[in-house]
């Protein structure tokens, strides 16, 4: 018997509350997928030692309500990058961030990259798709209060096998 009185007491609730038509202060982020070449390996091998990461970021924070952007951080693992607006009104905020090779954990991946029996190797590509991801914050202020906005961001990682003849990166013959 509860159970019924609370139920529709919750639908009218959740259909009585009006659209939110005010605008409302936010991040709207694009990435591009990092590039990491990869070299052949021998068949069975199915972890994939990432270097360091360029993720190339576009940012474009909106504060409303005559509020100003007071500044933006960006952190990817342990890596953090902040940016203060000054009076510079900057609408587009292009970056690159970089991940060092020791805040990436080995990459698990099957049938890639991989030499086989005849010794060649095709090129191809695999896209890691949420690879890692972005944590942004904006902090927005007036004279009279200021507010944080936050946003996630996926950032995906595309691989590139090397042909055998390439031979191995140096990344891979240091290990």
């Amino acid at each position: 018997m509860v159970c019924r009185l609370i139920f529709p007491a919750l639908v009218i609730a959740a259909t009585a509350m009006p659209a939110r038509s005010e605008p409302v202060s936010l991040i709207k982020v694009r990435s591009e997928p990092a590039v990491v070449e990869v070299s052949p390996q021998a068949a069975g091998r199915r972890l994939v030692h990432l270097p360091a990461l360029d993720f190339s970021l576009e940012i474009k924070p909106q504060c409303v309500n005559d509020m100003r952007a007071e500044s933006l951080s960006i952190s990817v693992a342990d890596t953090r990058e902040t940016v203060a607006f000054t009076d510079v009104d900057e609408r587009i905020i292009s970056t690159t961030l970089t991940l060092p090779r020791q805040q990436t954990a080995p990459l698990a991946v099957i049938d890639f990259c991989q030499i086989g029996e005849d010794r060649n190797q095709v090129s191809q590509e695999l896209l890691v798709r949420d690879a890692f991801t972005a944590h942004l914050s904006l902090r927005c202020a007036s004279d009279e209060q200021q507010f944080v906005v936050y946003a996630t961001q996926p950032l995906d990682l595309t691989l590139l096998c090397k042909s055998v003849d390439q031979g191995p990166s140096a990344d891979s013959a240091a290990r």
